[in-house]
């Protein structure tokens, strides 16, 4: 009996071996001299080409797709020969991130990768990655159950069952390769579930990556530190943002891209591979969605978009946005900005946390975002002492100081409350119900109605900064991290009404909080959009007399004196512009 196979399954031949091939020439294919039964096939480590035709009996057509004759002048869309070129990386000891079109060989990639990775290494460790078990059963592992009748007659002590690969069930888990579900807890920045995996010679494969949480990634990551420990990420790209670009652009990583337009069946117009992409399924998600669309680039070229379909804000916005705040930011000949002298309104995303989340405010002066500070913050009612001290030095009106006013945060509320006296800041609860008014316009232009309705405030704010950005109306510093989290949120209508994604959600796949973008978004909807009052200059460089506090005379402070001025300026109406 060679090799126990376990799961209940029929062995049907993988779609890309070579009986499934037409003008396969594998029978012609010589083999190595037979080794010992059950010791590992070591002389293919740096031959992961010559595993997959010796053992698997894989054509090597369908692994080094330029054999083809028709790709003498082939313009290559996506990497050269790319299932080829990330075998040949992983040997290397390279960690990879593949990035594919649909129906282009990326799960029978990962399949052979494992089997070729546990073969050439004895007492090395292989697993898959994913969010759901169902996904990989029917995924990864379909193929390894497909490869394994050839597999085995290599290592006939080997054992397939659920998920899980045991080269000699006598020794357990000590030379395998297994399938892994993680999951993510609330706060998690790196997750502890997939910890604990060590192992001189270490494979993970993460499968389907753009829908991992971050700090899933990050764990894996951190487990990852061995030399001979490596990474391969695969899937098809939603957004530039996804944890698999940006796996993509770490240093180390070899970043590969297969495009159905460089793929065989597509290449020579024949079915070379039953099952995946054809020229016929390409025409048609062109006819769908349109060459230029990112639907397109994801799914077809394999082309990470700049955002995902269904974000909230898009990445040119923000680039646009980022150019009108440069240029609002250079001096004249006078030496003044064009926000010079216009009002400052601030943002705030509390935190309690020493090693959690960060707290983060933004600052705007009239529509120009001037910039973003997050940092840690282990006391919210001191976060909220330190913004109304800061807020003084810019003249700032309590009313146009918005705090998310949920959880921690009523804390830092509260706090500026106690010190400011009677004026108040703004407190944002998400969850509200919305206003009634949809979105406010230009400045000078007040409320506008919108076809859209908002499950609740959270949502309504969001959309406020989209249609600011979206027509250009408001300016951003350069700051990455801030443009990452913009474009991370996604939107949905349901039943008529605007409804965001969860910060939850936000936050497993971003691997933190989205606290800059959130402080840009309060700071942009409590902004005055009319003609301002007149600021109030308080006099900072001369004494500040005396006052009396329960019977006793103390050094009156610039909050007395700013308070003493508020009450003193009149509100101006909103309709200023009609005798101007």
């Amino acid at each position: 009996m060679t090799g126990r196979l376990l799961v209940p399954r029929a062995a049907k031949p993988a779609p890309w071996s070579a009986v499934t091939l037409a003008d396969s020439w594998a029978e012609a294919l010589t083999t190595t001299a037979p080794t010992a039964e059950g010791a590992a096939l070591a002389q293919y480590q740096a031959d992961p080409l010559g595993f997959l035709v010796d053992v698997l009996g894989i054509a090597p057509e369908t692994l080094r797709w330029s054999l083809g004759p028709e790709y003498g002048d082939h313009q290559w869309d996506g990497s050269r020969d790319p299932l080829l070129a990330a075998m040949e990386a992983v040997a290397r000891g390279q960690w990879v991130a593949v990035s594919s079109g649909t129906g282009t060989g990326k799960t029978f990639l990962m399949a052979a990768m494992l089997l070729w990775h546990t073969a050439s290494f004895e007492d090395s460790i292989a697993v898959t990655v994913a969010t759901k078990e169902d996904q990989m059963a029917k995924g990864v592992w379909r193929e390894v159950g497909r490869l394994f009748p050839r597999f085995a007659t290599r290592f006939p002590k080997a054992e397939l069952t659920t998920l899980r690969l045991r080269m000699d069930p006598t020794r357990g888990d000590a030379w395998a390769a297994w399938g892994i579900t993680a999951k993510v807890v609330a706060g998690e920045t790196s997750n502890t579930s997939v910890q604990g995996l060590h192992a001189p010679r270490l494979l993970i494969l993460c499968d389907e990556m753009p829908g991992i949480p971050q700090p899933i990634i990050t764990a894996l990551e951190n487990t990852a530190t061995d030399p001979g420990n490596i990474i391969a990420g695969f899937g098809n790209p939603d957004n530039d943002t996804d944890p698999l670009a940006k796996f993509s652009r770490k240093a180390g990583v070899q970043a590969i891209r297969i495009s159905a337009l460089d793929h065989p069946n597509v290449v020579t117009g024949r079915t070379l591979v039953p099952g995946a992409v054809s020229r016929a399924s390409i025409v048609k998600r062109a006819e769908d969605y349109g060459v230029e669309s990112p639907l397109y680039g994801s799914r077809v070229q394999g082309i990470a978009p700049a955002q995902a379909t269904d974000a909230l804000i898009h990445r040119a916005w923000c680039d646009a946005a980022v150019a009108r705040g440069r240029a609002w930011s250079e001096p004249d000949a006078r030496g003044k900005t064009a926000m010079a002298g216009l009002p400052v309104a601030y943002g705030v995303d509390p935190s309690n946390s020493d090693g959690g989340d960060d707290a983060a405010v933004a600052r705007f002066q009239g529509p120009l975002c001037t910039e973003v500070r997050a940092s840690p913050c282990p006391d919210a009612n001191v976060l909220g002492m330190t913004v109304w001290l800061r807020a003084q030095s810019d003249y700032v009106d309590p009313a146009h100081i918005g705090v998310d006013s949920i959880g921690v945060g009523a804390g830092t509320v509260n706090e500026m409350r106690r010190v400011i006296g009677t004026a108040s800041p703004m407190a944002l609860n998400g969850g509200a119900t919305p206003q009634h008014r949809a979105t406010q316009g230009a400045d000078g232009e007040g409320w506008s109605a919108d076809a859209n309705q908002f499950l609740n405030l959270r949502a309504q704010m969001h959309w406020q900064l989209r249609e600011d950005l979206r027509r250009g109306l408001v300016g951003l510093p350069d700051d990455p991290a801030l443009i990452e989290e913009l474009v991370m949120a996604t939107y949905q209508v349901r039943s008529g009404k605007v409804v965001l994604e969860s910060k939850d959600d936000i936050k497993k796949r971003l691997g933190r909080s989205p606290n800059r973008s959130d402080a840009v978004v309060y700071a942009n909807w409590v902004r005055p959009r009319t003609r301002p009052a007149p600021v109030v200059m308080l006099p900072r460089d001369k004494d500040l007399g005396l006052t009396k506090v329960n019977g006793k005379l103390r050094p009156r402070s610039p909050d007395d004196l700013f308070r003493a001025e508020l009450r003193k300026v009149q509100p101006q109406s909103d309709k200023w512009w009609k005798g101007w």
